[in-house]
């Protein structure tokens, strides 16, 4: 990144945030280099991007990959540590729904 560009970063937050999403309906793996992608620069300060990822990895199995997003807002100091736990049992609800729909013939 060429690290301008200050203001106005929530609007091209949500941009990123619709476009890894639409992405995660046909690749996994597209949608988590957009995630990592949006780490090093518009979901850097935003809170709802490390629950947004929590939750995308939670969806697709990676249960580590959740807490360990959840862990980094909290190191960011974008997620307090109540905030953080409340995403992590949306993730985990979200990981059982996911297995029990793979898990259906």
């Amino acid at each position: 990144g060429d690290g301008g560009g200050g203001g106005g970063g929530g609007a091209n937050f949500r941009v990123w945030l619709k476009y890894a999403r639409l992405e995660a309906e046909s690749s996994a793996e597209a949608a988590r280099a957009i995630f990592v992608r949006m780490e090093s620069g518009v979901g850097a300060d935003e809170s709802q991007y490390y629950t947004a990822r929590a939750l995308f990895e939670a969806e697709h199995g990676a249960m580590q990959a959740a807490e360990a997003a959840l862990r980094r807002g909290v190191e960011a100091g974008r997620l307090d540590v109540a905030a953080a736990k409340q995403a992590l049992h949306a993730a985990q609800r979200a990981a059982a729904v996911c297995a029990a729909r793979e898990a259906v013939p």
